[in-house]
């Protein structure tokens, strides 16, 4: 019997598709609950470090020396 496509796991996204980036609030929750670890702070926001840079300097937010 076919598979109902309600059955199928969503098929993953291409590395091309653009994932919208979080906004300014969002970036700094991630940023202090990482303690301005800006790797671990894109693994909680589910992007990439580059995406997190990007998104830092697009909304103003210093990097922060600890």
């Amino acid at each position: 019997a076919p598979v109902a496509p309600a059955d199928r796991p969503a098929p993953p996204l291409a590395e091309s598709a653009s994932i919208p980036e979080p906004g300014p609030e969002r970036v700094r929750w991630a940023l202090e609950q990482s303690q301005w670890v800006q790797a671990r702070a894109a693994r909680l926001l589910g992007v990439t470090p580059r995406q997190l840079g990007y998104a830092m300097r697009k909304y103003g937010i210093p990097t922060k020396k600890l």
